[in-house]
């Protein structure tokens, strides 16, 4: 078994207000928490990795080139391999959730 106390874990803040914690990360998958304040959105990226997005609270915006879809409380996405995608948190509180990758990735990762 292996296991990561949240308190313990590595965190990033890619931008204010917005922060990321690795809880898991292995070969096949990795597994991160994050917080996006009210307002922020990411810039349009793609990565060689699959994403699920698991929305915990909040509001969240998730894009494609293909469509935008609105993610509340214990909504779930997926973003193939390669696909450009970018997301919001439209909402006056702050979205948390869970980004699962397959395969993993390194924490942290982001870069602008």
């Amino acid at each position: 078994m292996q296991y990561t106390k949240f308190d313990d874990a590595d965190t990033e803040n890619p931008a204010e207000g917005w922060r990321r914690t690795g809880l898991m990360s292995r070969d096949t998958v990795s597994v991160d928490w994050f917080e996006k304040p009210p307002g922020h959105q990411s810039e349009q990226h793609n990565h060689e990795n699959e994403q699920i997005f698991v929305i915990l609270s909040g509001e969240f915006i998730l894009h494609t080139e293909e469509e935008s879809v609105v993610l509340n409380q214990y909504d779930t996405a997926w973003v193939d391999g390669w696909e450009e995608h970018w997301s919001e948190n439209p909402g006056n509180e702050p979205t948390t959730g869970l980004n699962i990758f397959a395969p993993g990735r390194e924490f942290p990762y982001w870069s602008t």
